[in-house]
């Protein structure tokens, strides 16, 4: 810059074939170590989840309202109509009921259900990118999983979205397991027994149930085998 001698550029210049080599060591270890680096994003996830929990911020209003239905109503009225235009999954609001008849009902009891939700989401997440994703990109997957800031805040909110999240994560995962035999009829059983429960817990639910469906029952159609997709087309609508 306006003088005689090397620019710096050209001081930190490196010849291309040791960046293609350190590029290419860097790679090698990152594919060596992928599994590792995706449990270790969710760990980071589940500090950062606890962090959130643990700040203890009092409810908002949505959570309040809810919160007023949780504490003020007995058990069996909370299957009803909510006060105040509030709306939850009934398994949602048994398993909250049962935190307050356990914990009281301060912020730690009315949110400790969704915060386990959100870590149980983490380790799914972790199972199912490393099923679906080559290993970067389940890498990067799992860290924007991970630090997603709506993922962290409702970690930590009297609401059912975290549990959402790990429902669907958990059906994805056990239709992934079914899916992955030659003959998938008996590897169903898993999500035949826990599909009645995930839409009593997440109304999105149903819609994730019939996603995975399709695959399940196009794979042996493919195969000509019309009894098996008819088992399993008949296992989704019970």
């Amino acid at each position: 810059k306006g003088g005689a001698g090397p620019s710096t550029l050209e001081f930190t210049r490196w010849p291309p074939e040791v960046v293609v080599r350190a590029a290419g060591g860097a790679r090698r270890w990152l594919l060596r170590n992928a599994v590792a680096l995706v449990w270790a994003a969710a760990a980071v996830g589940g500090v950062l989840r606890l962090a959130r929990y643990l700040d203890n911020r009092s409810l908002w209003l949505d959570e309040a309202f809810l919160a007023i239905n949780l504490t003020e109503k007995p058990f069996s009225d909370l299957f009803g109509r909510l006060e105040f235009l509030q709306s939850a999954p009934p398994g949602f609001l048994a398993l909250e009921k049962a935190a307050v008849a356990l914990f009281g009902d301060s912020e730690y009891a009315l949110r400790l259900f969704p915060l386990v939700a959100s870590l149980a989401a983490l380790a799914l997440f972790a199972h199912v990118a490393l099923r679906l994703l080559p290993p970067l990109a389940a890498v990067l997957a799992m860290v924007l999983f991970a630090a997603n800031s709506r993922l962290l805040y409702y970690s930590s909110e009297v609401k059912p979205y975290s549990s959402d999240t790990a429902v669907a994560l958990l059906l994805v995962a056990l239709a992934l397991y079914a899916y992955g035999g030659e003959r998938p009829f008996r590897r169903l059983l898993p999500l035949g027994v826990v599909a009645p429960a995930a839409v009593w817990l997440s109304f999105p639910a149903i819609f994730v149930l019939g996603a995975v469906t399709v695959p399940l029952a196009l794979r042996p159609l493919g195969r000509g085998d019309r009894r098996q997709a008819a088992a399993v087309l008949t296992g989704a609508a019970i």
